[in-house]
C-alpha cells in the first residue's frame, strides 16, 4: 500500500492570513521504491474531521492542482491559500502510482493565522 505522511513546518515565514503550509517527505509507488506520481491533498473544517475515512476523503475538499512527484525521500512543501483566517482545517494526503491510490496520510489539524504576516516567534504546532 502507498502511503505518505503529511509532516507539518514548525516555522514558515511566507505563510499569511488564510494560509497553512503542508510539509511531507515523499513515499515510491510501493513504499521506498519506484516513484509515486502524484500527490492528491484534501482538506476539511475541524467540525467535519479529521479525514480518516473512505467517506470523509470523498467529501473533503481538493486542493488543486494535483501536485507532480518527486523521487522518494524528496521533501516538498505546499502553501494552501485562501482559507478563512484563524481558522481550523483537518488534511490528508493520498498518493498515485498512475494506477492505485494509496492509503489516506495522517490528518493533521492546522489553524490558519489571523494576521497577515506572523511575527517569527509563531511555530506551527500539530494539534
Amino acid at each position: 500500500m502507498i502511503k505518505v505522511l503529511l509532516i507539518l513546518l514548525f516555522f514558515v515565514p511566507l505563510v499569511g492570513a488564510g494560509q497553512v503550509a503542508l510539509h511531507w517527505t515523499w513515499t515510491g509507488d510501493n513504499g521506498t521504491g519506484g516513484q509515486a506520481t502524484a500527490i492528491y491533498i484534501r482538506y476539511c473544517p475541524r467540525v467535519a474531521g479529521p479525514i480518516d475515512t473512505e467517506a470523509k476523503w470523498a467529501s473533503a475538499t481538493i486542493v488543486s492542482p494535483t501536485r507532480p512527484s518527486k523521487l522518494p525521500g524528496a521533501r516538498d512543501t505546499l502553501i494552501i491559500s485562501n482559507l478563512i483566517s484563524d481558522s481550523s482545517y483537518y488534511f490528508s494526503a493520498r498518493v498515485s502510482d498512475g494506477f492505485n491510490l494509496g492509503g489516506l496520510s495522517n490528518s493533521p489539524l492546522l489553524r490558519t493565522y489571523k494576521y497577515p504576516n506572523p511575527p517569527d516567534s509563531i511555530r506551527w504546532n500539530i494539534h
